[in-house]
């Protein structure tokens, strides 16, 4: 029950917007039916606001919305059109009531409930809530979840370790654009098989979950904390696997999985990390060994060595490029 993009679209209504009635019609038409295939309106004495930014993969779709004082129905009209999508409705902030298939259900934050547009539904936020929404055709999800008509409404454990990685995947693909198809259809994947993992796919289909789906979700979760912690000298994969609540020897075989290791991606950052302030010309004053430890390096020679191998340049270099476009740049502006 959420909306439908190209590839990321976005939308913002407040109660001041939606006051006029040309706008409440879009809103209605647009974002409501030909979106959402939902039936929008407003409750009575309650602050409107509407806005979303959906991400579209192949065969699945990913919205962040903030609501409030608003009603989405599937009426028996909007149910001729024959879509019958599922959708995981996740709670992040506020509250949320929800009712389908005579199942009632108030969601607050963490929680989360099946629903899908094959049937009469409803959603209300009577205020703020913020909610994200991943929808999939039901063919795609009921392979994996034979009983899928029996978790539709059924409360979802906020504290499951599937939902939470869930959640934490959709952030990450909501805020960064995939432009390559192969990475957009394996990120389809990985959302599919956390979707069936929620839900309690088993046997053939939880495998595939936990391999494909929890296990990437898992690695973005691990490179955010090491990326938190990346200039910290203490830094190691006991630590971050500590901090995930996962061994270390997991923690190596997730980066084996994509074909590197847990040392040569913090190395990656690390190296990236000196290259930008290197090249920033506004950090000339200060020691090229200051910057090697701000960025975790405790040995001067051991950055020196891998930096050139990975940059072809010595940080010496970068530092004198970075100073003769600087005083280009002042010569011009001085022309001018």
């Amino acid at each position: 029950m959420c909306a439908s993009a190209t590839d990321v679209a976005t939308f913002r209504f407040t109660g001041e917007d939606l006051r006029q009635p040309k706008v409440m019609a879009v809103w209605r038409e647009v974002v409501g039916r030909a979106m959402a295939k939902l039936d929008l309106s407003a409750l009575p004495d309650r602050p409107l606001h509407s806005e979303a930014v959906v991400r579209m993969l192949p065969g699945l779709d990913i919205a962040a919305s903030v609501s409030s004082g608003m009603r989405m129905e599937r009426t028996r009209n909007l149910l001729a059109d024959g879509d019958d999508d599922v959708a995981l409705m996740i709670c992040t902030q506020g509250a949320a009531m929800m009712s389908q298939r005579a199942r009632e259900a108030t969601l607050a934050r963490g929680d989360a409930v099946l629903m899908t547009n094959g049937e009469l539904g409803q959603i209300t936020y009577p205020s703020l809530a913020r909610m994200i929404c991943v929808r999939m055709p039901r063919e795609a999800l009921a392979p994996m979840v034979p009983d899928l008509d029996d978790a539709l409404l059924r409360p979802i454990r906020r504290d499951g370790e599937a939902l939470r990685l869930l959640t934490s995947y959709s952030h990450g693909l909501l805020a960064n654009a995939l432009t390559r198809p192969d990475l957009r259809h394996l990120a389809a994947t990985h959302m599919r098989d956390l979707v069936a993992r929620t839900l309690g796919a088993s046997g053939e289909a939880a495998s595939s979950g936990e391999v494909a789906g929890i296990g990437a979700a898992r690695l973005q979760a691990i490179k955010a904390e090491i990326m938190r912690r990346l200039g910290r000298h203490d830094l190691s994969v006991a630590a971050v696997a500590v901090s995930q609540g996962v061994g270390p020897r997991y923690v190596q075989l997730l980066f084996e999985i994509e074909g590197t290791t847990f040392s040569a991606f913090v190395l990656g950052r690390r190296l990236a990390w000196a290259y930008r302030l290197l090249a920033d010309p506004r950090g000339v004053g200060r020691p090229i060994s200051a910057i090697a430890f701000e960025v975790g390096f405790g040995d001067l020679s051991y950055f020196n060595r891998t930096f050139r191998r990975r940059y072809g340049a010595t940080p010496s270099d970068v530092r004198a490029t970075a100073l003769r476009r600087r005083s280009i740049s002042a010569s011009r502006s001085e022309g001018s």
